[in-house]
């Protein structure tokens, strides 16, 4: 359990890249990943929106995202990318949601560029509605203007090349420290990537979905050479966590629900991951011990 403040996001720029970074929605899933090795996480709006038992369709509120990012923040310690989603609304909310979130404990904001509401999971695929691109600059410029230390990450869902490279100019001049292609089909290739870091003159981020070419074919040394700074495993935690959850809840019902113990991690140890701990330490330095009681 961290007893400090998370670092800010110019650590995570400075290290060397790529840094690899988890996506959480909770304080467990944070506390986890860092427990893991970690160095950054990604509370991700898919991830909150399920935890919630909701599809990620814009249907969650910013004050739900806000509690996230403070709690993986907290729990973690370790710099914390908030997914700001389209900003629920247009660049004064985006304004003042970027604020809440930064004071909520995120050391990054990333930003998208999709019409409100949001069509669903499928949204990183072709045919996505944008918000126009000099409505989305500003949404971009609203973000830079409310941080105070905070990152700006700029996210375009655009389905070519073209409008890639343009979005990502764009936003990099509305003040974006970091551009993030949604792509991660291969209608978008190494090329494309290399063309859009060249375009904005910023770091990029991507985003690794299960199953993808990129989760295959993305080393770190490539990863590198495209100026890809952070590699965001979003939806690899939740995905994992859900199937586990299905699993254990079936064998539960089944003829021999002690197995579900018997895979899972021992009590003693998993008390030991939450911070148990430090509130035994806790309760004997200001307390005393059970004599002195």
């Amino acid at each position: 359990m961290p007893v400090h403040a998370p670092v800010g996001f110019a650590a995570v720029l400075a290290a060397e890249p790529p840094v690899p970074t988890a996506g959480v929605w909770d304080g467990l899933s944070a506390t986890m990943a860092a427990a893991a090795g970690f160095r950054c996480l990604f509370v991700s709006g898919f991830a909150v929106s399920a935890s919630l038992g909701l599809p990620d369709a814009d249907l969650y509120t910013r004050a739900d995202m806000t509690h996230a990012v403070r709690v993986a923040a907290r729990a973690s310690g370790l710099p914390v990318i908030a997914d700001l989603d389209t900003g629920w609304g247009n660049a004064v909310n985006a304004h003042y949601a970027a604020r809440d979130f930064e004071q909520a404990g995120a050391a990054a904001l990333m930003l998208e560029d999709q019409v409100s509401p949001k069509p669903g999971p499928l949204s990183e695929q072709a045919g996505v509605s944008l918000v126009p691109l000099p409505e989305a600059a500003a949404k971009v410029r609203a973000c830079v203007d409310a941080r105070t230390h905070a990152a700006v990450v700029a996210r375009t869902n655009a389905d070519t090349v073209d409008e890639v490279l343009r979005r990502a100019e764009a936003y990099a001049a509305a003040g974006a420290d970091v551009v993030f292609p949604m792509r991660h089909d291969e209608g978008f290739p190494f090329e494309a990537w290399q063309a859009a870091r060249d375009a904005c003159g910023r770091p990029l981020a991507a985003a690794v979905a299960p199953g993808s070419w990129l989760e295959r074919e993305l080393t770190p040394q490539i990863a590198r050479e495209l100026g890809i700074a952070v590699v965001i495993y979003g939806l690899q935690g939740v995905l994992a966590t859900a199937r586990a959850l299905a699993d254990a809840y079936a064998d539960l019902l089944g003829p021999e629900p002690g197995v579900v113990s018997a895979r899972g991690v021992p009590l003693r140890e998993f008390t030991n991951m939450i911070g148990y701990d430090e509130v035994n330490r806790a309760r004997t330095r200001y307390l005393g011990t059970e004599t002195d009681r």
